[in-house]
């Protein structure tokens, strides 16, 4: 059942916390534009995207009834450190075009943070990412006190022909699934924002294993943007003439690119080759030609796969599209919060999706 709280009405300006989603919401999105001067792109599969949200809240800011921005959140929770946090991480924040640069969005927002922080009891951390170059999102974020928490970094892995691997496994029993699960929380166990909330939602683990142990693992979720726009001159000229040759528009579709979104990756250090051949069959077995990942800038796993190179093409186009995380705490002291923003941490992919 779906449950609607208006938490703020002065008579023309309104905030609105409804349980789930609206057809109304998905509508307002389908028009956005995400991103600055990165990569900018259009969710072509919005409603798809929202779905796979674990018991989203959607916030909607509406003038005179009409929505003027909204953005949805999650809740979930998180050990570091040997303490338990609450985290209530914010996506898909967008204003609409009639109100940018007007204040109201702004103001509404900071209105917003108030009621939440007044209505919170536990200690918990509320957080989003914003685009580097965002400086906008950025304003509005210091303006409600939003501190750095970390830099996370866009990975991408393609290859032109992929094939599968009959080393794969597809984990559906209870007790591989359950030792998966302990495998990635001790790999990830000095991370911070990391948790495993429906890691097997869909039933889309799979793992390449070695004399009985798995040495690489994981999970995704399908993704499909429409590219508008790159950083960077060649990235930019990339976009213009690979709709127009057919090899390259096989791997990547401006106007409707198609990937697969990795998340939950598990990897026994040596082991990086036996990845390669995990995500690639993973593709081949999706018919689709490119995936990211999304981890910290000191996430040790990510400078592994760095390091060991391969990734592809697509790659090499999104390395540099980095996003700011950023966040705002209550209960937490100043030392529990500084040592949340040094930890390493990567992310899900529905939270990019």
């Amino acid at each position: 059942m779906i449950q609607k709280q208006v938490v703020y009405d002065d008579g023309s300006l309104s905030i609105t916390i409804t349980s789930g989603h609206s057809e109304s919401i998905a509508r307002f999105l389908d028009k956005v534009l995400w991103g600055s001067k990165g990569v900018i792109y259009r969710h072509k599969n919005i409603r798809r995207d929202l779905l796979l949200l674990p018991n989203p809240k959607t916030i909607t800011l509406k003038k005179n009834d009409v929505i003027i921005a909204s953005m949805v959140s999650t809740r979930s929770q998180v050990n570091v450190n040997g303490q338990r946090y609450n985290l209530e991480y914010f996506r898909y924040f967008a204003a609409a075009d009639s109100v940018r640069g007007t204040g109201i969005v702004k103001q509404l927002s900071a209105k917003l943070i108030q009621i939440l922080l007044a209505d919170t009891r536990s200690k918990t951390i509320f957080y989003g990412c914003i685009e580097k170059h965002n400086k906008v999102m950025h304003h509005i974020a210091e303006s409600m006190n939003f501190k750095p928490l970390g830099t996370i970094k866009s990975l991408g892995f393609s290859r032109v022909a992929p094939k599968i691997s009959r080393e794969i496994h597809h984990l559906t029993d209870s007790a591989d699934q359950d030792n998966i699960l302990r495998l990635l929380k001790q790999l990830y166990s000095q991370h911070g924002l990391v948790n495993f909330d429906g890691l097997f939602a869909d039933n889309n683990y799979y793992v390449i294993c070695e004399n009985g142990e798995v040495v690489a693992g994981c999970q995704y979720q399908r993704g499909q943007w429409a590219i508008t726009h790159m950083k960077g001159r060649w990235r930019n000229f990339l976009l213009k003439i690979i709709p127009k040759i057919p090899f390259l528009k096989t791997l990547i579709d401006p106007t409707n690119f198609e990937f697969l979104g990795f998340d939950s990756i598990f990897l026994k250090p040596g082991y990086e080759h036996k990845l390669h051949i995990l995500l690639e069959s993973l593709l081949a077995q999706e018919k689709l030609r490119a995936g990211l990942f999304w981890m910290g800038e000191h996430c040790p796993i990510r400078r592994q796969l760095t390091d060991f190179g391969g990734l592809g093409l697509i790659h090499s186009l999104v390395k540099n599209t980095d996003v700011k995380v950023v966040g705002l705490s209550k209960g937490l002291s100043t030392d529990e919060l500084t040592k949340i923003a040094d930890a390493p941490t990567v992310f899900s992919a529905r939270n990019f999706l």
